[in-house]
């Protein structure tokens, strides 16, 4: 899932999650209605998934405004949003966005395609505990039976840590 870096007062930097569509108002981010993520965009600045492409992020905002991404200008009110931007509104710190997500457990989806774990080169089968590699997206096993996931310190196809703690493997600190 994207997520935008925030600094907290205490000068450490915070991921919140960005969902379907996020405002950004004065130092706050709020989650805001993604259908009326335009209309919101007016007001301030809000960051929306598009749909085509899929997993795609839009940071909206008043045309002509002082809204920075990258140090370059959105003249238009629209751009498309890249992993680790810069996002810059006037009056607030300084964001990061980022589509790096997390390594966690989830239901191997009814819809999705047969796939085979890397690791133990067996069939995954649907409706079973399964984990998506956020470096390669290979899915791995992730049951008691199976622990393929977590069977060595990383990805079967990857540099990825398997820890399901691990963290993000980026932060903003690191520029």
């Amino acid at each position: 899932m994207a997520h935008l870096w925030n600094m907290e007062d205490a000068g450490s930097w915070v991921a919140t999650p960005v969902g379907d569509a996020l405002a950004l108002a004065g130092q706050a981010a709020t989650i805001v209605d993604a259908s009326h993520a335009a209309v919101a965009a007016l007001e301030r600045v809000v960051l929306r998934r598009l749909t085509n492409p899929p997993d795609t992020w839009a940071l909206l905002c008043a045309p002509g405004s002082d809204v920075l991404v990258n140090g370059v200008p959105v003249p238009l009110g629209l751009t498309v949003l890249s992993d680790r931007d810069e996002v810059r509104v006037p009056g607030q710190r300084v964001r990061f966005f980022s589509t790096e997500r997390l390594a966690r457990v989830e239901i191997f989806a009814e819809t999705a395609a047969d796939g085979f774990c890397p690791r133990c080169k067996q069939t995954i089968e649907r409706g079973t505990p399964a984990v998506r590699c956020p470096g390669c997206g290979l899915w791995h096993h992730a049951s008691n039976d199976l622990p393929c996931w977590t069977y060595a310190p990383t990805c079967a196809a990857c540099s990825q840590e398997t820890a399901l703690d691990a963290g993000f493997r980026w932060t903003p600190e690191e520029l």
